[in-house]
């Protein structure tokens, strides 16, 4: 073996010499240099660069290589050619070798052979300056708000919605104390209960059952000057955007007139504006909305809908995060709230409907405040839509209701449903299903109902004593051994019969009684002149709370006088006139 001489020595000294980068110009003739500051602007601290790699559109390589050190994900298990895909995204960034050492050595790709020597530097130093010797493009930071000298953790202190942060940025982040601090003002909501200010909320259901429209439909009234609700719930008057990724504008500009002329307005609202996005990459598209949102001072922005503007997987977490991120979030930065139109997978055998959510992660819900799925039901040229809250943070949740549209010539009208359509789905509670079985006998005792029903006998029992307090049943004071017997709050002998052991004449409603075709007592009047027992004992329950039974009081009379319970409001009014003189 041959020993080393001191030329060789020196002759190593002076490669390592010559290798060097220059620190002091920018980057010339193939080595590398650390780009000047902007003069008047302040370095990047480390932690500001690991912010905006965690912002960038390759964020989940940079988690992949930073966070967990893989370096099988998208080098094959290479570890030099890892190293060289993190210098890559940070050197964007940062051209500072120093820097890039530091911020390496935080990731989790760090290990021993970083120290090792190369051509008189470390390994890692010797792989910086090489990463540096090719540097094409890098981030401006003086031409970003986030980064001002002046406002340097501007962007960061008003997404985290903290209004006593410093604009240091060594102190953008920091706890407070709750202690002594003015209550705030209540939740402002641009749709009651459903849509709170300043929070994304979103709607989900199968295809082909007019979210769209119907959202378009609500953008409409809350654009409108002079409309206060929107099925049934008050609204906000503010300027609405309809952020559109699936149509065009002929469409939508029909659609808007066709439900503006539905609603007895003569044109569409000037405050309901569209914006065409289709085709345009997601950050392009949420930042020039943010825009109009900020130029418009708009209230809502509409997405329709998510699985056209979500660029990326809508199954991966990771994914929809980022859209929340860096689509959604710019939305509320510039003022508006973000309100979604989204799809749910479609129901296969053995699946209910009411069990499925937004399609993909469910990140999808979480991220949301308040979240409807809306199930739709067609019927020739009328669809009827029913609107179910799944999910709240902000207060009780909105019941179920239903809105009947109809599609004419160039009008489409939306009509706000008494009652909801029934869900399907839903399987009938027990208490209703005993107040099923006594409409359907007539007159029952508990044992009746049991029998009928096979429900638990106390079960049962339970459910009539409830039945009964809320004026649904009505006791007739008559008993079947030891069972009371009830009927319906709007029937005496109605049904079969065959619940009780007794007829009417031995159920002690006699001649008093009047049944569904009695023609003696044809008038309010008369019928709450000579009431009959059961008819009695109803009239005390209303006593106890009146505006609590009046309506079952009435729909028991309609049942009588006209035929039909269901007509209870026609007679509402002279009910509440004979009552009065007694």
């Amino acid at each position: 073996m041959t020993s080393r001489s001191k030329d060789q020595d020196l002759i190593d000294q002076l490669a390592a010499w010559m290798q060097t980068p220059d620190t002091v110009t920018t980057q010339t003739k193939g080595h590398a240099r650390v780009q000047a500051p902007t003069p008047g602007s302040t370095p990047p601290t480390d932690e500001i660069v690991i912010q905006k790699c965690r912002g960038a559109d390759n964020a989940a390589k940079f988690a992949d290589l930073f966070d967990h050190g893989d370096v099988h994900a998208h080098h094959g298990g290479d570890a030099s050619d890892a190293d060289y895909a993190l210098l890559g995204i940070l050197k964007f960034y940062t051209q500072d070798p120093d820097q890039l050492d530091r911020l390496m050595r935080l990731s989790a790709l760090s290990r021993p052979k970083w120290n090792e020597g190369r051509a008189g530097r470390t390994w890692l130093r010797y792989s910086i300056d090489n990463a540096l010797k090719d540097v094409s493009e890098v981030y401006h930071w003086e031409r970003t708000e986030a980064y001002d000298s002046r406002n340097g953790a501007r962007s960061r202190s008003r997404s985290l919605g903290n209004k006593v942060m410093s604009n240091d940025p060594k102190r953008s982040i920091r706890a407070v104390s709750f202690r002594g601090r003015e209550k705030p003002g209540p939740r402002e909501w641009i749709v009651e209960k459903a849509v709170c200010r300043g929070h994304a909320a979103s709607w989900y259901g199968e295809g082909g059952i007019a979210k769209s429209l119907l959202a378009a439909h609500m953008g409409i009234h809350i654009a409108a000057d002079g409309v206060d609700c929107w099925a049934g719930l008050r609204v906000q008057t503010v300027p609405v955007i309809y952020g559109d990724f699936e149509l065009d504008e002929d469409e939508h500009l029909r659609r808007a007139q066709e439900l503006s002329c539905g609603m007895g307005l003569s044109d569409v609202p000037m405050k309901f504006h569209y914006l065409s996005l289709a085709g345009l990459p997601a950050d392009e598209a949420f930042a020039a909305a943010a825009e109009e949102c900020e130029r418009l001072k708009a209230g809502l922005f509409i997405v329709d809908s998510v699985g056209y503007a979500l660029d990326g997987d809508s199954e991966l977490a990771r994914d929809v995060l980022r859209f929340h991120k860096n689509c959604v979030q710019p939305i509320r930065d510039a003022g508006a709230t973000p309100f979604l139109i989204d799809h749910q997978a479609k129901v296969i055998k053995g699946e209910k409907y009411s069990d499925k959510q937004e399609f993909g992660s469910v990140y999808k819900t979480n991220t949301v405040r308040s979240s409807f799925q809306i199930r739709g039901g067609w019927d020739g040229n009328e669809l009827t839509a029913t609107f179910t809250h799944k999910k709240t943070n902000f207060g009780p949740k909105v019941e179920d209701f239903s809105l009947l549209l109809r599609f004419g010539r160039e009008r489409i009208s939306v009509e706000l449903l008494d009652t909801p359509v029934r869900d399907p789905d839903r399987e009938p509670s027990k208490k209703e299903q005993v107040y099923a079985a006594v409409e359907e006998l007539g007159q029952a005792t508990a044992e009746a109902v049991h029998t009928a029903t096979e429900i638990n006998l106390q079960t049962v029992r339970n459910a009539i004593s409830e039945l009964v307090n809320e004026g649904q049943l009505v006791d007739t004071g008559e008993k079947d051994g030891r069972s009371r017997i009830v009927v319906t709050h709007y029937r005496t002998t109605q049904g079969t019969g065959t619940g009780t052991n007794r007829d009417q004449e031995s159920l002690g409603l006699g001649e008093g009684a009047v049944g569904v075709d009695d023609t003696s007592n044809r008038t309010v009047s008369a019928f709450l002149a000579n009431p009959p027992g059961w008819l009695v004992t109803q009239l005390k329950v209303y006593r106890e709370d009146p505006g609590r039974h009046l309506q079952p009081l009435c729909s028991a009379v309609a049942s009588v006088v006209l035929g039909d319970g269901a007509r209870g409001d026609e007679v509402r009014e002279e009910v509440e006139r004979e009552l009065a003189k007694r």
